[in-house]
């Protein structure tokens, strides 16, 4: 089992294993609830909670949304394409997927829009900022902001290609995105600003995984080392 665990709004644990089944724990470790999938896909699948404690995850082809009693609120099936990253809810309640494309599903699991393929595929858990802007990482080293209708706000460019599995981002208090990339010089972490600019870049090992953004600022990442390269 190597999923991520995220916490209920009562402090319950929600987590899934490789065979495709969702777990909830209690704060004390026993079992709350569990849901079998019946899809055993062998890949990591870490849920999200919304406001509302929903709980969303995406195995293999389809999206589930659960109420915090386990009881299933809806499901997306992707039908013949396989998820490539977590998903990520809004505010409102919009859920982000990606499958090579990314895309938008309502409060109630209903297909909003689903934005173009890029050369690489989009991949990767996308990170949504307060804005509504939908950050997405790509297979080809190239980093994109959509807007809430799913229309392009603005990519960059690594210049390195390819990634089996992107980087997620992860957007700042201030605004501020960060996202790691391989890059032909090798590994690096990114931070723009919400209009595309970069800030800033940082070289620290190849392969850089996730980023995550503490409470007073301080960006946590990891990288595999390398020769040359400070590997964290």
């Amino acid at each position: 089992m190597n999923s991520t665990p995220a916490i209920l709004l009562d402090g319950r644990i929600a987590f899934a294993d490789e065979g495709g089944n969702v777990y909830v724990a209690n704060p004390d470790g026993s079992l709350s609830w569990e849901y079998q999938t019946g899809t055993a896909c062998g890949c990591t699948m870490n849920p999200a909670i919304g406001r509302d404690g929903t709980i969303y995850i995406g195995i293999w082809k389809t999206v589930y949304a659960f109420y915090p009693d386990g009881s299933i609120r809806w499901t997306y099936s992707l039908r013949r394409r396989t998820l490539t990253g977590d998903v990520a809810v809004n505010q409102d309640g919009t859920v982000y997927c990606t499958s090579g494309r990314l895309f938008a599903l309502d409060a109630n699991g209903a297909l909003m829009w689903k934005a173009p393929v890029p050369i690489g595929g989009l991949g990767g858990a996308p990170a949504v900022a307060p804005d509504g802007t939908v950050y997405v990482n790509s297979t080809d080293a190239t980093f994109y902001a959509f807007n809430p209708d799913g229309s392009v706000k603005w990519s960059y460019g690594g210049g390195a290609c390819c990634i089996d599995v992107p980087s997620s981002p992860a957007v700042g208090g201030d605004g501020s995105v960060y996202v790691g990339e391989e890059l032909f010089s090798g590994g690096a972490t990114l931070a723009f600003a919400p209009d595309g600019t970069l800030k800033w870049q940082a070289d620290n090992g190849d392969v850089p995984t996730a980023v995550s953004v503490g409470g007073d600022g301080t960006i946590y990442f990891g990288a595999t080392s390398s020769p040359g390269n400070g590997g964290v």
